[in-house]
């Protein structure tokens, strides 16, 4: 049985039709043909794609021409050969397959180079190539085959074939030419909206990806009107200015800036994209309730209609970079700060070396005066006045990051009230300040220095807060249970831990100010009034002591912070036997003395010799290599500066402290920075006496040394 395409009516039955008879009906009635005619052309029309057409065109073609066999072969796409497309009268297995190949000599592929159709009367008498793969698969022995053009591209061949010989006529063969005409025109009409139907796919597939590419951008993306309307927002966009996403926007451009850069945008930036098509460049924007302003890198680029080129609108790109910028500014602060740290270090450097000599020269002559001496007052004034100017030089080591972090023992009490007089003409006439201290005492354990910044930078920033008259309240108690409930470190104070509060009736702050209060750099005063790192170091300080922070406040109504210590065990300071009057201080062994500063080298050998040692003084390394190459039997100790020029601490260590293990070191430093010492682990387990250095100190810390010597 011979299988049939789906959607076709089945082979008449009955035999094959008498070519004579057909040729004879058909030159005395054309009704068939034209009919089929008809069918065929509105079969042309309606089809959607080759499929359908095909399906139709062997239905129409196999009635009136009483065929056996229809094929529709097409080129295939490596254009090596041609597939069965759609048929009747063929086996279904053979649909989608490679029927005929390129060059194969056969009566299908050789129809293809034709622009005429090819008929075969009978297979077993044709020599000039080799049966139809169709005709023979089916034994057909007479056909036509016309090759098909769509678009002015071969598009394959179609092919009718009879089981008899000789059943072609003339008529059959214009008939199937053009048929073969008509299916050329409705392929290139259905490739034509397949291409269509293709280039809208993929216009509304590029639409959609580029919707999702605007819609998800973190960049702010816009469009406006010729006329400055803007148009469109992403969400990027709406959120940074405050706009409802999903509805109109219809707002001018002008609204989304400041008044400045909406006449900069209008006079300046507008001209220039509309005569290069473009513009980049920096663009302050604000949201639409003013709240908030954001620097932004800016391109706007002109809209043009396709085809006219017709200026349409505008599209805009703006990337916020407000917190670059605050990072960049934030740097620069940082870098200032870093290199003011230096100078400051620098200078305290020089200034204890100073102050050693002014102090140790002025210890020296009060220990030779006696009592009743009147010049005793003086000297105590310029001793007292050094003791301060040393306090001066410990506050520019703790600005420089210098400054060695000596926690001990303190009443807070004490403390607060020692900065009275500091606080007071500090903050100003036009503000109060109370000192509220029970009759208890609250010990906590900090840095001495590191406590009065804090308070200091506390009492700065509540004056500020206060416009006019008001009050700053300083208050010492104990801790409350419902207040630590509330801290994240609670933990690490221990049992009833000691609070200071720092009040103040200033304009206060708002939640958001109270988020970010405690972040580096950040700061609400104006431009050049603050550098954002006063509550920083504060927070730093506190919880480096094991404390915290606790801060409340309401615009117009204050501000109160709360610092939280452990509470610490009093201390019973007694007199150090080194500072005993009794201890003795001279001796007779030779110390060497390295220092580059002459007048610090001149005081520590007056000392020495004062005292009974014998002092070779070394201003600089060099010599003090010398010394020791010579000496090195002889010297007793070594008193050595830490920092000294043209030699690193590792070089320190190495060439001079290592090398002659055999003799004590007693390091000295105008930074008083042992701790940056111990952390590189290079003099942490040498003695050291920090500048300005009393004669005392100094010898009792060279006494302690050479009396551990262990006896060779």
């Amino acid at each position: 049985m011979t299988p049939t395409p789906v959607g076709a009516s089945p082979a008449p039955k009955g035999g094959q039709i008498n070519m004579e008879q057909t040729a004879s009906s058909w030159s005395e009635d054309l009704s068939d043909p034209q009919l089929a005619l008809v069918e065929l052309g509105k079969c042309t029309l309606e089809a959607v794609d080759e499929e359908e057409l095909w399906a139709g065109v062997v239905e129409i073609l196999r009635e009136p021409l009483a065929v056996d066999c229809v094929a529709a072969l097409r080129c295939s796409a490596d254009g090596e050969g041609l597939d069965l497309l759609a048929g009747w009268g063929v086996e279904d297995s053979l649909l989608g397959t490679r029927m005929v190949d390129v060059g194969a000599g056969t009566a299908s592929d050789f129809a293809l180079e034709l622009d005429e159709p090819l008929v075969v009367d009978d297979t077993d008498t044709e020599s000039r190539f080799l049966p139809s793969p169709v005709a023979s698969r089916h034994d057909c022995k007479s056909g036509i085959s016309v090759a098909i053009s769509a678009g002015g591209q071969a598009w394959g061949v179609c092919e009718l074939f009879w089981q008899d010989a000789n059943q072609v006529t003339e008529e059959h063969t214009r008939f199937v030419a053009m048929v073969c005409d008509l299916l050329g025109v409705a392929l290139e009409r259905i490739e034509r909206e397949k291409n269509q139907v293709d280039e809208k796919r993929l216009a509304e597939a590029e639409y959609e990806r580029f919707f999702l590419l605007v819609e998800n951008a973190t960049d702010i993306i816009g469009m406006s009107d010729m006329e400055g309307q803007v148009t469109y927002l992403n969400p990027a966009g709406c959120a940074l200015f405050g706009v409802e996403h999903g509805k109109p926007v219809s707002r001018a451009v002008e609204k989304f800036l400041p008044d400045d850069e909406a006449a900069r945008l209008f006079g300046e930036i507008v001209p220039q994209v509309r005569a290069r098509g473009s513009w980049s460049g920096p663009l302050t924007v604000v949201s639409l309730d003013s709240s908030s302003t954001h620097q932004t890198e800016t391109t706007i680029i002109i809209l043009r209609e396709p085809g006219t080129r017709r200026a349409v609108g505008f599209a805009t790109i703006l990337r916020d970079v407000s917190e670059q910028k605050q990072l960049q500014e934030q740097l620069r602060q940082s870098q200032k700060l870093e290199a003011l740290g230096l100078l400051a270090g620098g200078v305290a450097h020089d200034f204890n070396n100073h102050l050693t000599v002014i102090k140790g020269y002025s210890e020296l002559l009060l220990a030779s005066l006696p009592d009743g001496d009147a010049r005793r007052a003086q000297l105590c004034k310029i001793h007292h006045v050094s003791e301060k100017a040393q306090h001066l030089a410990d506050q520019l080591l703790t600005f420089s990051r210098r400054k060695v972090r000596q926690p001990r023992v303190l009443d807070l009490n004490a403390a607060v009230h020692s900065l009275y007089d500091m606080l007071r003409s500090l903050i100003g006439e036009n503000i109060a300040l109370n000192c509220v201290v029970d009759g208890a005492s609250y010990y906590v354990e900090a840095d001495p220095s590191d406590l009065e910044q804090v308070i200091l930078n506390l009492a700065v920033n509540a004056r500020d807060a206060i416009e006019g008259k008001g009050t700053i309240t300083l208050l010492t108690r104990s801790a409350r249970p419902d207040e630590l409930d509330k801290l994240e470190r609670a933990e690490l104070l221990g049992h009833d831990p000691v609070v200071l509060e720092v009040r103040d009736t200033g304009v206060g702050m708002t939640e958001e100010v109270l988020e970010h209060l405690f972040e580096p750099f950040y700061t609400t005063k104006e431009a050049k009034q603050g550098t954002g790192l006063g509550l920083a170091t504060v927070f730093r300080i506190i919880t480096d002591a094991g404390g915290d922070i606790a801060v409340t406040s309401r615009p117009e109504q204050g501000s109160c912070f709360k610092l939280f210590f452990p509470r610490a065990e009093p201390v019973q300071f007694e007199q150090d036997e080194e500072f005993d009057e009794q201890v003795e201080l001279e001796g007779d062994e030779v110390v060497l003395v390295v220092e580059d500063d002459p007048d610090v080298l001149d005081f520590v050998t007056d000392v020495l010799e004062r005292h009974g040692y014998d002092a070779i003084a070394s201003r600089g390394p060099i010599k003090a290599f010398e010394l020791l190459d010579m000496y090195h039997d002889s010297i007793d100790a070594v008193i050595c500066d830490v920092v000294l020029p043209n030699l690193s601490t590792e070089e320190l260590r190495e060439q001079l402290v290592d090398r002659y293990s055999h003799i004590p070191f007693v390091m000295t430093s105008g930074y008083t920075d042992a701790q940056l010492f111990q952390e590189e682990q290079l003099l942490a387990d040498l003695p050291f006496v920090a500048k300005p250095m009393s004669s005392r100190d100094l010898l009792t810390q060279l006494r302690v040394i050479l009396d551990a010597r262990q006896p060779i």
